[in-house]
Formats: C-alpha cells, sequence, structure tokens
C-alpha cells in the first residue's frame, strides 16, 4: 500500500483528472456543436422543397391539359391554337403574334433551371453521402472512447445505450 500513498500517484491522478477535465470540456464542445447543426432548418427546406415540387406538377398538369407538356421533348408544344378550345390562338392584330415565341422562350428558361436545379442536387448528394462517411467514422471513434472509458468509471450504474452504426 505504500505506493499508493506516494507522491507520485498522487501526481499521475492529477494528470488523469487534468485530462479528465480536458476531456470533459471536448465533448461538451462537440455536443455544442451538433446542438447548433442546422438539420432541422434543412429538413425544413427539404418540406418546402416538395411543395414547390407538388405546385409545379400540378401547374404542369394543367398546361398539359392546354396542350403544352413540358416534358415533350420533340418541341412540338401544340399551343397555336388547334381548334380545340384552348385558348392560345394567335389572333393577328391583337398582340398575340409574339406570344408562341415568348412561351417557347420560357419553356426553355424552365428546362434550363430545372437542369440547373439537379446539377445542384447531384452536388448536395454527393456532399451528404460524403458527410455521411465522414459521420460514420465520428460515430465509431465516439463509441470506441465509450468503451474505453466505461472500465475507468467504477460505478456500474446504467449506461446510455450504445447506438448501431453500421447502418
Amino acid at each position: 500500500m505504500a505506493k499508493l500513498d506516494s507522491l507520485d500517484t498522487e501526481i499521475l491522478l492529477q494528470e488523469i483528472l487534468s485530462s479528465a477535465k480536458a476531456l470533459k470540456e471536448a465533448t461538451e464542445s462537440q455536443k455544442e456543436i451538433l446542438d447548433t447543426v442546422a438539420l432541422n432548418k434543412l429538413d425544413r427546406v427539404l418540406v418546402h422543397k416538395s411543395v414547390l415540387i407538388d405546385k409545379i406538377s400540378s401547374i404542369h398538369q394543367e398546361l398539359k391539359e392546354r396542350g403544352l407538356d413540358l416534358r415533350d421533348r420533340n418541341g412540338s408544344h401544340n399551343h397555336n391554337g388547334n381548334g380545340a378550345g384552348n385558348g392560345y390562338q394567335d389572333i393577328p392584330g391583337s398582340g398575340t403574334e409574339n406570344w408562341n415565341a415568348n412561351i417557347l422562350s420560357l419553356c426553355k428558361t424552365v428546362e434550363r433551371t430545372i437542369r440547373e436545379i439537379l446539377a445542384i442536387e447531384a452536388d448536395s448528394q454527393k456532399k451528404l453521402l460524403s458527410l455521411k462517411q465522414h459521420v460514420r467514422g465520428i460515430l465509431l471513434d465516439i463509441q470506441e472512447r465509450r468503451k474505453m472509458l466505461r472500465a475507468y468509471a467504477v460505478h456500474p450504474g446504467r449506461y446510455a445505450r450504445v447506438l448501431d452504426t453500421k447502418t
């Protein structure tokens, strides 16, 4: 028992305590960072995007019923007044002569904008997949640290459950 009473043991225990306090601060910082991650804001943006996609879909359906299908890859948009009573006829002298050109221009702008959105979405998906791998590594590190630290906590109380990090 003489070794336990020595000054060296006390110094070593002080070093452990100092390191444990620094580890606690780092863990609290980690928790603070995780608490401020804007995932709930991202969820709200994703819901908003879904609403906008539904709106685009319903408007597209209305346009399709009027003879304008944005999915028509051939560019043969049927909005030149085919006698179907769709109200898109060019009436000379009424100022609608350029209407078809305006509609075609808008269709091209819509298509270009959708392509830009798809490119941004692909980039976002790549970033999220990369984050997923990074987060998986962090989760495994946390799990390993918890396993190592449990040995130093003498009280065999109920520990927080270790989460499955394989998914």
